[in-house]
């Protein structure tokens, strides 16, 4: 378990875990919640770090980077039947890391990977906790801050609609520096209220009124 402000969250091979439960948080006058989490974060990491299996060689990240190009693309076009499958595609060669019935058997490189996530996640938490902005979940890929009002100034427009990216504030200086330093690319949403039973079970109100 580490401590970082008055949250408490949980390491282990998994993924980063925070301790909450029976818990409902809502923005309001002072405070909004974003939810900022790392596109294809596990991918990222094997491809920014240059890890492969032995068995396979260097020629795994050039097929590997090609699959994720796909998503991106198909998540673009708002294709959603090549981006999950391109998500699985993804997500299953991590997970066959661990396998060892996979011909990319490398328990060393998903520890690897893991640690790295979960390092890289502290790091923003612990930045934003030192910023005035407070942390309410973490979760393997993404993290809750419970934003003052004054470090946040809505999100960057695009025909009308608001993007993934926060407006310029002290809170797009948090998420764009950590970035810069990790390589790694966040997606925020601003929730209208989190109920949370525990970490890996809640329910979320979007400020457009969907649901997570």
């Amino acid at each position: 378990d580490i401590v970082i402000g008055d949250s408490t969250y949980r390491v282990g091979i998994g993924g980063l875990h925070s301790t909450e439960s029976n818990r409902a948080i809502r923005s309001n006058d002072t405070h909004v919640l974003c939810d900022f989490d790392v596109a294809s974060y596990y991918p990222a990491i094997i491809l920014t770090l240059g890890l492969y299996p032995d068995a396979v060689g260097p020629a795994f990240l050039k097929v590997y980077e090609g699959i994720r190009q796909d998503r991106l693309k198909a998540k673009k076009e708002k294709n959603k039947a090549v981006d999950k499958a391109m998500k699985i595609a993804l997500n299953g060669t991590f997970g066959s890391l661990g396998s060892r019935y996979s011909f990319v058997y490398a328990p060393e490189l998903m520890i690897a990977v893991t640690l790295t996530g979960q390092l890289a996640l502290l790091m923003l938490i612990e930045r934003g906790e030192e910023a005035g902005i407070h942390a309410v979940s973490g979760n393997t890929d993404g993290v809750v801050f419970y934003v003052p009002r004054e470090n946040f100034t809505g999100w960057v427009m695009k025909d009308g609609k608001p993007t993934d990216r926060p407006a310029p504030s002290p809170l797009a200086d948090l998420i764009e520096g950590w970035e810069r330093d990790t390589g790694f690319a966040m997606e925020g949403t601003e929730y209208k209220a989190v109920y949370s039973q525990s970490v890996n079970s809640y329910f979320a109100i979007k400020a457009d009124c969907g649901h997570k």
